[in-house]
């Protein structure tokens, strides 16, 4: 040994480690927090329309446990659990036409939190009860997902539209939302919903994690080393890869709509349909997210997800039927992010070329926390005119398909 390897031998030992740091701002979501505080400008899909039924739901969000209902009238409502007369629990109340009522003493509640009711006081005065208020959040539903806001009600802006969403061409798709991994039998995320979105803007992952190391668990094309360009748009960033297969260029195209939504061409779909995925990476807490999940599809195709058997076809198990050892040698996402930790320990990275997305978003995450701190709009914040759908060209494409598709949407881009 040289006395050069010697030196870089006692510096490289893990014994002089310092203690791994995480980045606050960028990754903490409760109230008053540098992130939640831009979150909460935001939408955020809570469950999928169908679940909520007749029974309050318990749904926690941005650090914060909420109860989810629907009135007898068909409409929505998320509100405080804590009655604000005796602080019994709303997830035990009963939903009636008007609203939901407290299991406790009977204060009924509408969907925006005004009390309509108070049983046991003399008279029961709609004028007397008119006084109260049960703390809510406004609450819309669109594409068979409920929406939250969470933020200053004056300064709240319409729920985004999607063209892929909405362009179901006379019936012959449906939308599928999956809300808890219900088809694949995946574990929800615990960990932090950051590891979550900068895993949709790293491309290479995919190529070592999913389709290297002697296994391959997406289609056979994403076997070969991409290459990869980032842009800025005018609502987040686009990830294009390209790769030369069998004498034809592949593209895949993913888009990060800010802050938490990713749109991708399907990586199971043999094909070059344009099958997307929409799925929104929403924080739970600082160390949980959950996954919603949103795709069109023919009813025949919707049939067999709902099932399992589009994932069995495809997979020779489910995460859900695999052994400790058999995820061990087969790791996928969840794997390998939770492994980091429940939020990565971010003085410990070293980023280097292959993360540029990585890089991008973050500080996009950055200018949009100063934005909220001046007083300022953030980023991707629609106005309350804007009345045409986004445009999202994601998907995978082969060879001169993509450009056609560019062609057609003209979207703004940004070098970065």
């Amino acid at each position: 040994m040289e006395p050069g390897d010697a030196v870089d031998a006692v510096q490289g030992s893990a014994y002089r480690m310092s203690e791994g740091q995480v980045d606050d701002a960028i990754t903490r979501v409760g109230r008053g927090t540098p992130a939640g505080e831009l979150l909460r400008r935001y939408w955020h899909p809570i469950a999928a329309s169908e679940e909520v039924l007749d029974l309050p739901i318990a749904v926690r969000i941005l650090g914060e446990d909420l109860i989810l209902f629907r009135d007898k009238q068909g409409n929505p409502g998320l509100v405080y659990p804590r009655c604000i007369h005796r602080g019994a629990s709303l997830f035990y109340g009963r939903v009636e036409d008007a609203g939901i009522r407290c299991c406790y003493h009977g204060w009924l509640f509408d969907v925006t939190g005004r009390c309509l009711e108070q049983p046991c006081e003399p008279g029961n005065s709609a004028k007397r009860a008119g006084k109260f208020r049960q703390p809510w959040y406004p609450v819309e539903e669109r594409y068979g997902i409920v929406f939250a806001y969470m933020g200053p009600l004056e300064e709240k802006p319409p729920v985004p539209r999607y063209e892929w969403l909405e362009d179901l061409e006379d019936g012959k798709y449906s939308l599928l939302v999956d809300a808890h991994h219900t088809s694949t039998g995946d574990p929800q995320p615990d960990y932090n919903w950051l590891q979550k979105m900068e895993n949709g803007l790293d491309p290479f992952h995919v190529y070592v994690l999913h389709n290297g190391l002697g296994r391959e668990q997406f289609h056979p094309y994403f076997t070969a080393r991409p290459k990869v360009t980032w842009k800025y748009t005018e609502t987040g960033i686009r990830t294009a890869t390209e790769r030369s297969i069998d004498g034809h260029t592949v593209h895949r195209v993913g888009e990060v709509i800010f802050p938490t939504l990713t749109v991708s061409g399907n990586p199971l779909a043999h094909g070059f349909d344009k099958s997307v995925l929409f799925v929104w990476k929403v924080p739970v807490d600082d160390c949980n997210t959950i996954d919603i999940v949103v795709f069109r599809a023919t009813a025949e195709v919707i049939d067999l997800v709902k099932s399992g058997e589009f994932e069995r076809q495809l997979f020779p198990q489910l995460w859900k039927d695999m052994t400790p050892e058999e995820r061990q040698r087969g790791p996928g996402d969840y794997e390998a992010q939770r492994s980091q930790g429940p939020i990565t320990l971010h003085s410990e990275e070293n980023l280097v070329t292959s993360d540029i997305g990585v890089g991008m978003y973050r500080r996009m995450l950055r200018s949009a926390i100063v934005d909220v701190q001046n007083g300022a709009r953030p980023l991707n914040i629609q106005s309350a005119d804007a009345a045409r759908p986004l445009v999202v060209i994601a998907g995978n494409y082969l060879d001169e398909a993509l450009n056609r598709e560019i062609a057609r949407s003209q979207p703004e881009m940004i070098d970065a």
